[in-house]
Parts: C-alpha cells; structure tokens; sequence
C-alpha cells in the first residue's frame, strides 16, 4: 500500500537573496528504513499541474522497482515558478520540473544538467469570442496577466522588448494574481484579452472556454519572431491545435518554453539512469499520467533542445533506447 504525508522545509538563503518556505507533498510507497536506500527528492509544479502529475508518476513507478533499483523517491509540489530551481539550488531536491526560459541565463547553469526534455507551454492569448480582435489590436485594449515573476509577465515582457508583437505599442496591462482572475475578468468583459502559459491540451483553458465564449489567438510567428527563436533554445514556438477548445476551430500559432528536468551536476549517472530507464521503459503508461504528456515521445526527452548540458547518465541510458 502507498502513503501519503505532507512535509514542510524551510529554505533559508542570505538575506540579499529571499527565504522560502516549500510545501512538500510526498507520494510514496512504504518505504523500509534501510540505510543502503537511497533516497530522490523530485520537485514537480503546483499542484494539479502536468509536472506534479509527471513527478508523482514518476515516484510511484519507482517506488514499485525498489527492491531492483535501491531508489526511494518522493514528490515535492512547487507552487511558483523558480521554487523548483530554488529547492534544487538549496539542495532540498534532487531534480526539479522547471521552464526553459528560467536556467538559460541562470549564473549557475553550468552546474547544472538536462535529464529530461518534456513538453512545451505556450503563451496562450485568449479573446472574447464578440471581439474579433486580433494580435495587431492588442494595443487598444486590456489584456491581463499574472503577477512580475509569473510566466505570462515574463513572456509578454520578452516580446515587448524585443518588438515581436508585430507592431509599436505599449499594451495596456492589467495584473491579475490568479489565473481564476483572469477567466473572471475576460469573460465579465472588464478586459478584452487574458494571457496564460500552459501546456495543451489544458485544464485551466477548458475551465476559461467554459465559463464564457473565448478565442484563442495567434501571437507567432513572422520574420522578425522566428529570428529571435532561432538565437537559442530558451524559447520555441508551437501550435495550439484547432478544436482542443469549444469557439477556437482555427488553430493559433505562439511562442513558449519547454518544461525540463532539472538536475545538479554531482546527481550520480545510476540516478540519471535510472528515472531515464523508468520513464521511457514504461512510456504507455507514463503518457497517460496526464494530457500533456500524450504527444511526448522518448525520442522528445531525449533530442530537444535544451539551455542546459545533458546529463551524462541519461545521455548513457538514452543511447541503449530505440527512440520514437
């Protein structure tokens, strides 16, 4: 039988930095005491999120294999954005679900490793169906998005300051904490368009095409845009497939990142192995662990583009794999 506990760590870093605290939520088997086990920490996403689904799969396949493989592994819910980079840079973690665009100017990215490529989350721009407004008339209108920090801000900032939303203008922000907020304000009309980042199909997006008539829109890709994507793999663009959503039949091109597993460079290449081995030798059925996860392929994990050097331990396993 599994079972279930909640954790608390606090995270203290000098007081230039910040002080965290990381709710762990650990998904695990009966664990025996024996001090030969080792143990992994993965931190995956806020709860409901692919990556916590994509951890907690991962944990309790490994945990089936214990007696095989020596490795206990828990789960660890990170709410914010950087948490997961946060508790692997704290060390209270031993791989982390985080963004691409988050560890690609990262100062310690050198130590630093890729385990794994996964999906990627595109900057989602919904409209209000009765609006009929495109990505060139942002600019007349309110478009909410998360707090500073948060991916929507970070995206939308990127593509400002570097002049990729087709034309000159300042759109008119409104910042919204919550991406419940953000359904509520588009669809009572106190904004024309709302800004997510998620992956496809999404929850969030069919809570939002529920609530009220949306549109999701086009924000990629011309010249100028695919100049930018081309500079690195920090960002990708991506389609959101036509049909996912009730009212969006036309599919809508945008930009994004890819959410990756993250390791610190000392993870010992039988660790990198072994979550390589549990992922991609029970692929059906890790793919199933949540919609996202459907059209990711070993072939993904292992070949995309990634900010980060691979790890030589899942550069080893991935190699003795047939990759599709």
């Amino acid at each position: 039988m599994g079972q279930r506990f909640d954790m608390n760590i606090l995270i203290r870093f000098p007081a230039r930095f910040f002080a965290v605290s990381l709710t762990l939520l650990a998904t695990v088997w009966a664990l025996p005491s024996d001090a030969a086990t080792k143990r992994l920490r993965v931190a995956g996403g806020p709860e409901g999120s692919p990556e916590m689904a994509a951890a907690t799969g991962l944990c309790n396949f490994m945990n089936q294999e214990l007696d095989l493989s020596g490795y206990a592994c828990e789960t660890v819910a990170a709410p914010g954005p950087e948490d997961g980079l946060r508790a692997l840079r704290a060390g209270a973690v031993d791989l982390a679900f985080v963004d691409s665009n988050l560890v690609d100017n990262a100062t310690d990215r050198l130590n630093l490793r890729t385990v794994l490529t996964m999906f990627p989350k595109l900057l989602t721009v919904a409209t209000s169906k009765r609006s009929a407004i495109r990505i060139e008339d942002l600019h007349r209108s309110k478009v909410a998005v998360g707090p500073t920090g948060s991916q929507s801000a970070r995206l939308f900032d990127i593509m400002q300051e570097n002049r990729l939303f087709r034309s000159r203008f300042e759109l008119e922000r409104v910042t919204l904490s919550s991406q419940q907020a953000r359904i509520e304000a588009l669809c009572s009309g106190s904004v024309d368009a709302a800004a997510f980042v998620v992956s496809h199909p999404s929850v969030r997006i069919d809570d939002l095409a529920d609530s009220c008539e949306v549109e999701i829109i086009s924000v990629c890709c011309d010249r100028k845009q695919d100049e930018f994507l081309k500079a690195g793999p920090a960002y990708l663009k991506g389609t959101i497939t036509g049909g996912f959503y009730p009212g969006s039949r036309q599919s809508a091109r945008s930009i994004g990142v890819r959410s990756l597993l993250v390791s610190a460079k000392e993870l010992p290449n039988s660790a990198a192995r072994l979550v390589v081995d549990v992922v991609a030798d029970g692929f059906d059925r890790f793919r199933m662990l949540d919609r996202p996860l459907f059209n990711t392929t070993p072939a993904i994990m292992a070949t995309s583009e990634t900010p980060l050097i691979r790890h030589p331990g899942a550069v080893q396993a991935f190699s003795t794999k047939a990759l599709n």
